[in-house]
């Protein structure tokens, strides 16, 4: 491969994983905005609004837009392309209709749920912001398929926009929840045009069925995988659902605020799962090295910036408000949980290569069954805490099933110790906050001797090793041969 074309698809690789580090920017900027603006209390019904349409929007995908990216390299032929993402749209949108009149029976719970109150306007604009999350996810997953930078960042950050701030234009009316909803469904309106406006040919246009491929292989490999996706997206919102049977609205509000902050360690695993997927499954074959190398390199980088948000966390915190230093004694469990999501992403790529959705159902079915018992539990005589600590318990067993699986299908982790070690530093400098009650100092420098540990569990030789092949994955994944 020639430089001209190694830096294009360096270029490409950049691209698709700055738009999730331009998404967590926003975020941390949004944020101090937000509570600065709202009330907690708004806050906390903003975001169970917010977390209920994500969880409502993967019910509907059905796993058929993770199905769409397995299947489409298959084919060689775009027409055929365009007839696959259309099967997946269509199957969604009957999804959609039937959910939509679960919703409508069940709008005063659901409202009561979500704001306090029974209010009917409340599920019809949540539908809206669901349909505008499916609409987003399709077109942005074909043009990333298709390997177009420019339609896919443009969706995708307007999916980011939707998710994260388009709330706060409710400010022009009120600073409270209903502003803020009626906020998000205007913006998802004009999101769901969008995405028709880049996907009409692919929807609308000529198709050709391919003649190696049937919708009942779709089936077979994208059903098993939806439950997985729910239950994926479900767990991370289990512990906050606790919190609300226990808490107030404003205690919601302090909790979800706190969890928006670990962005900065989200987005890490949403760069990942922008390229990371089909770099995989087009080399897994002739690279199984380097991406070796890429998994434990992420673990000591990730380590890395964990444990240098947790020793920051008071300042962290501080950029919040006052009012949200609060969340000082379980902020570091939740930055736990993001680690775990984006190493597994590596650690178990396995169970994709081979096609093996029902491990990822397994392994989702176990974290969140877990999740449940804990964050219930846990919460009941912990409070707060205990709702961050099973969040990070339940997100580490699941890392260790995924990885489990997804190493008897394809050994793309290499040694385990990188990932025990980091684990074991942070979650014992999490519960040394939550239960000593360390001062900011002795904090800090316990994460500076935790970091110096996970170091050390290298091994000079391996470290050096280590940073010799990272340049050379690295070399590898932006300049293929």
């Amino acid at each position: 491969m020639d430089a001209e074309v190694g830096r294009g698809a360096a270029a490409r690789l950049f691209g698709y994983s700055s738009i999730s580090w331009i998404g967590a920017i926003v975020g941390i900027i949004i944020v101090p905005m937000s509570t600065r603006f709202f009330l907690p209390e708004d806050l906390g019904k903003i975001n169970l609004f917010i977390s209920t349409s994500t969880i409502f929007y993967c019910i509907c995908l059905l796993g058929f837009d993770q199905g769409f990216m397995r299947f489409f390299f298959d084919f060689k032929e775009k027409e055929e392309g365009r007839w696959l993402y259309a099967k997946c749209v269509v199957t969604s949108i009957l999804a959609f209709v039937l959910l939509s009149l679960v919703c409508m029976l069940a709008s005063p719970w659901l409202s009561s749920f979500i704001a306090g109150e029974k209010d009917m306007l409340i599920v019809p604009l949540l539908l809206l912001v669901v349909a505008s999350q499916i609409a987003l996810r399709y077109s942005q997953t074909y043009w990333r398929a298709a390997d177009r930078l420019i339609p896919f960042a443009v969706l995708s950050l307007s999916m980011i926009a939707l998710m994260k701030f388009c709330y706060f234009f409710g400010g022009v009316v009120s600073f409270d929840f209903m502003s803020g909803a009626f906020s998000l469904a205007i913006f998802a309106v004009a999101f769901i045009l969008l995405s028709l406006l880049f996907t009409k040919d692919e929807l609308f246009g000529q198709k050709k069925k391919p003649s190696n491929h049937t919708y009942a292989r779709l089936l077979k490999y994208s059903l098993p995988i939806a439950p997985a996706v729910l239950l994926s997206t479900a767990n991370g919102y289990i512990p906050m659902y606790a919190v609300r049977a226990i808490a107030d609205l404003g205690e919601v509000g302090v909790y979800s605020m706190a969890v928006t902050l670990t962005a900065v360690i989200s987005v890490f695993s949403s760069g990942i799962n922008s390229f990371w997927p089909p770099y995989v499954f087009k080399n897994y074959k002739t690279k199984q090295k380097s991406i070796q190398v890429f998994h434990q390199a992420l673990v000591l980088v990730l380590s890395f910036l964990v444990i240098s948000v947790m020793s920051l966390q008071d300042a962290a915190l501080l950029f919040l408000g006052e009012g949200y230093l609060e969340a000082a004694s379980y902020f570091p469990f939740l930055l736990i949980a993001p680690f775990a999501y984006a190493v597994g992403e590596t650690a178990g790529v396995g169970i994709h290569i081979a096609k093996k959705s029902k491990y990822s159902l397994l392994t989702y079915l176990v974290g969140i069954t877990s999740n449940i018992f804990l964050s219930f539990g846990l919460t009941k005589y912990f409070g707060v805490v205990g709702a961050a600590a099973a969040a990070a318990i339940s997100a580490i067993l699941m890392l260790v099933i995924k990885t489990h699986f997804g190493e008897r299908e394809y050994q793309s982790v290499g040694s385990y110790r990188y990932m025990g070690s980091s684990l074991s530093v942070m979650f014992a400098l999490a519960l040394a906050k939550s239960v000593l009650g360390l001062s900011s100092f002795e904090f800090f420098f316990a994460c500076v001797v935790g970091f110096a540990l996970v170091v050390m569990s290298f091994g000079k030789k391996d470290l050096c090793q280590a940073w010799k092949l990272l340049i050379r994955g690295v070399r590898d994944v932006f300049f293929e041969k």
